[in-house]
């Protein structure tokens, strides 16, 4: 069974790691990405990536998060 993944900031950074995800042969559906202009992230969509309209609760329902931006290193 596929854990439920968020990524927090779904720059270039974000994009690489649900990418490597998928080629592993990830669910999808267990992915979550988010980032401020969601509309940049509609490739994922298309893939069946889930894709909030804001972060608020993108991490509620998943087992593991990764934060891509700098601020994960405060």
């Amino acid at each position: 069974m596929d854990k439920n993944i968020a990524v927090i900031g779904g720059g270039n950074l974000g994009k690489s790691i649900v990418q490597g995800l998928l080629e592993q042969q990830y669910n999808a559906s267990s992915i979550t990405i988010t980032r401020n202009r969601v509309e940049l992230l509609s490739d994922l969509k298309a893939k069946h990536v889930n894709v909030p309209h804001a972060s608020t609760g993108a991490r509620s329902p998943c087992d593991q998060s990764a934060r891509s931006d700098r601020r994960s290193r405060l």
